[in-house]
């Protein structure tokens, strides 16, 4: 019997990067009403990184999925990749494919209803076989926010398709396998450093952040380490990491200005993201354990539905405001959307774990072959 593993503070940092991309989105741009603002070019400040939340979660996904990956290898003498292949399809693919047809289709129907028009650029078939990153690559940029956050789904399911058959095939060489990939990440970047969009969404340039996640995660698993066991660093070391790393972040266009920075940018991160999960689930003290604030660790449960859903509440609650003509309105723009935003982002994940991805998690523990034999007996 295959036992579960299980990292108790993982899930409130699921939940921060998913308020970093939130943030990010509210703020990203500085609208009319904003432009003499110091609150909200203070607010876009502090938020205008928050799409390294995405490198938080490849970093994350790198790290669990290898871990349980190698978990399973030393329960059972191998991991079984068609099991995890249904496993990963029963949870990703219900909730992305009904983002997607809401993307395609009932964005359009919805912008058109409040006076709008649009022409979505996106070819579907990109996103139908989970290449939407390339699509951003060679059509831009998606014209529904829906479809613009699908990009990095698509990264991670490329991510679950090859990762478990390279383990297999570097089975007595996986530290080569981390440094080769590593590597050909890093060489990508420096050939295409002035082509923005293949920096940013071609899997070669972000997969450093899966690969030093997986590292860490073998690392970890292969040094037999215990949850909440390994010697604390001194706290005024740990708040000196944490420190220099957030302020990175907060000075992040103003310090990765070089070439050879660019070229480690996403490195950098990855190795602070992997402190960040190494210290909360392995040291024995730390400044404070996220696991601890039960509130945010019960949100941090449904991330996967936070990031997908959040674009459709924004554009639920854009269009309710232009439909009361407030959308104008300073204080719509700095406080209203995001609030409003951030609560019918709630509802909607909840529903649809409820109602759409927790009926296919149930099936997780069974095979499609006992799945079918229950449907013909």
């Amino acid at each position: 019997m295959n036992q579960k593993v299980f990292f108790p503070n993982l899930d409130g940092l699921r939940f921060f990067a998913f308020f970093f991309v939130f943030m990010y989105h509210c703020y990203y741009e500085v609208p009319l009403q904003g432009k003499d603002s110091f609150i909200y070019l203070g607010f876009h400040k502090l938020w205008e990184n928050g799409d390294l939340g995405v490198n938080f979660f490849f970093t994350l996904s790198g790290f669990l999925i290898t871990y349980l990956l190698l978990s399973e290898e030393k329960q059972l003498g191998s991991f079984n990749i068609i099991r995890f292949y249904w496993r990963r399809t029963l949870r990703i693919w219900p909730l992305y494919f009904t983002t997607v047809l809401f993307g395609f289709f009932i964005f359009q129907t919805l912008v058109n209803s409040v006076g709008g028009e649009i022409e979505e650029t996106a070819n579907v078939w990109y996103y139908i076989f989970f290449l939407g990153n390339f699509n951003s690559i060679i059509n831009g940029a998606p014209v529904s926010g829906t479809l613009s956050v699908l990009w990095s789904i698509a990264i991670e399911e490329q991510f679950y398709l090859f990762w478990p058959i390279l383990l297999l095939f570097f089975k007595k060489q996986r530290l080569a396998l981390f440094i080769i990939l590593l590597l050909i990440s890093l060489g990508f970047r420096a050939m295409y450093l002035d082509q923005h969009e293949v920096i940013f969404y071609h899997t070669f340039s972000v997969m450093s952040d899966l690969v030093i996640g997986s590292w860490l995660g073998w690392w970890c698993f292969k040094r037999n380490l215990s949850q909440m066991e390994m010697p604390s660093i001194s706290r005024t070391n740990n708040a000196l990491i944490y420190l220099v790393g957030f302020l990175l972040i907060l000075f992040r266009k103003e310090f990765f200005v070089t070439p050879a920075l660019l070229i480690l940018e996403r490195v950098v991160f990855a190795l602070f993201f992997g402190f960040i999960i190494y210290e909360q689930t392995f040291f024995k003290q730390s400044l404070f354990k996220i696991g601890s604030f039960k509130n945010i660790s019960y949100w941090g449960k449904f991330t996967y539905g936070l990031y997908c859903l959040h674009i459709p509440a924004m554009v639920f609650t854009e269009g309710f405001a232009m439909i009361g003509g407030i959308h104008e309105a300073a204080w719509w723009v700095f406080y209203g959307k995001t609030i409003s935003t951030f609560l019918l982002s709630l509802i909607f994940c909840q529903l649809s774990f409820r109602y759409l991805e927790n009926p296919f998690l149930r099936l997780k523990d069974a095979s499609p072959t006992q799945i079918l034999r229950q449907r013909v007996n």
